[in-house]
């Protein structure tokens, strides 16, 4: 999560634009009937019951839009529809009244009374006075309950809210549900600071189509595992749909945990502690090198360059599972007046290969090296073992790092 973070957001925020959709997942009641529906990626299933009848639902949603049929016996009955929070607009084929309104969760209308010879109209009575709104008080953010996800290579953990599922992707932890509607995702950045996550909380998002700013700066949150910020963020996806996020994050001694939620603005209001909850329940420990780590002690380098310029880039293997790097340019030339003769020269270099500067874990597992460095994680093979297993060389991202290159 330092210098590569808010690329890295951007990226994940593409990826969770189709999962905005989930909210369809529920029952919808209105004023002919209930809808049970349920979602699986853009298809949709389910069961209905209008005006006392019943059937079945088939449907297809892209973003927030619905369309498919109800099936009664051989019959269907076809329908478009639009769906914003807790509230499912519907029109049916050949109605010419217009969009019926259903409600998640809402009381479906009663069945049609049997027809009765009509009696005079009364005036309809006057409803009670309503007792005025109060004001809900805010939420009390306990830590999450759900299943439990554990780095024992990165030496982090964090809980999924309650009922809620997991996988891990490309370094990261997405987290979902089947009947509410967002998407959560967590991850481990070594070698980040609190002072860090202020910078990048400043920032807002505005890469890859995404374009989220902050509400507000950033504010301390309280965690166990560290000192912690949180900031909410607002703005539009890469197909112009409106956007809220929550985007918190705890650094420890040695890196920080971050999670990012996001959803419609409709939904950010019951998103928000969920996300507040799980950095509550995130815990930074040593990392465990695993059996093979041992193999791997010692540095790799690789080096590039041409005429003028060249790049070393070192990473440093302690063979208990924690890995540091640094990386150096080197560049030079000649000046010569216009007739070629030479003037003088000139030499420089940036930065230190030999004084490593970021931090970070490695696991080996046969003959793959994951190692996770600067909030990333490199999936590297092993090119060359020694006789007694010891690993001298690693292809990283098609680059080749070997002892002998260090030189």
């Amino acid at each position: 999560m330092s210098a590569p973070f808010r690329a890295v957001v951007a990226v994940l925020l593409v990826a969770a634009c189709p999962a905005l959709a989930q909210g369809v997942s529920g029952t919808w009641s209105g004023p002919t009937g209930r809808i049970t529906l349920k979602q699986s990626g853009k298809s949709v299933t389910g069961s209905a019951v209008m005006d006392g009848d019943n059937g079945t639902v088939s449907a297809t949603v892209s973003g927030a839009k619905l369309s498919g049929s109800i099936s009664y016996g051989g019959d269907k009955e076809a329908f478009v529809g639009t769906v914003s929070g807790d509230t499912l607009k519907l029109i049916f084929e050949g109605d010419e009244e217009g969009a019926e309104t259903f409600t998640r969760g809402g009381k479906a209308a009663p069945a049609p009374a049997e027809e009765v010879d009509p009696e005079p109209m009364q005036a309809p009575k006057p409803a009670a006075p309503s007792a005025p709104m109060k004001a809900e008080p805010a939420p009390q953010v306990g830590a999450a309950t759900g299943g439990v996800y554990k780095d024992e290579g990165g030496g982090w953990s964090i809980r999924a809210p309650a009922n809620w599922r997991f996988g891990e992707k490309a370094g990261r932890v997405l987290f979902g549900s089947d009947t509410e509607a967002g998407l959560i995702v967590a991850w481990y950045a070594p070698g980040t600071t609190y002072e860090q996550l202020q910078q990048i909380a400043a920032q807002g998002i505005n890469e890859d189509g995404m374009s989220l700013a902050p509400t507000g700066p950033a504010q301390p949150l309280q965690a166990p595992a560290g000192k912690a910020l949180g900031v909410d963020l607002k703005g539009m996806g890469q197909n112009g749909q409106q956007l809220a996020a929550r985007a918190v994050g705890v650094a420890g001694p040695n890196g920080a945990v971050a999670v990012l939620g996001i959803t419609s603005p409709e939904q950010f209001k019951a998103l928000r502690p969920k996300v507040d909850a799980m950095l509550k329940s995130a815990a930074l420990f040593t990392p465990k090198a695993g059996a093979g780590a041992h193999l791997l002690r010692g540095t790799l380098c690789n080096y590039s360059g041409g005429s003028v310029a060249s790049w070393s880039k070192r990473v440093s293997f302690d063979g208990r599972g924690h890995a540091t790097a640094g990386s150096e340019m080197n560049f030079g030339g000649q000046f010569n007046d216009q007739y070629g003769n030479n003037t003088g020269g000139f030499v420089g270099y940036s930065g230190n290969a030999n004084q490593e500067s970021s931090g970070g874990s490695y696991t080996v597992s046969g003959n793959t090296v994951t190692v996770r460095l600067g909030g990333q994680a490199i999936v590297c093979s092993v090119h060359h073992r020694q006789q007694n297993g010891a690993i001298s060389e690693l292809m990283c991202d098609g680059k080749l790092y070997g002892a002998g290159l260090c030189d």
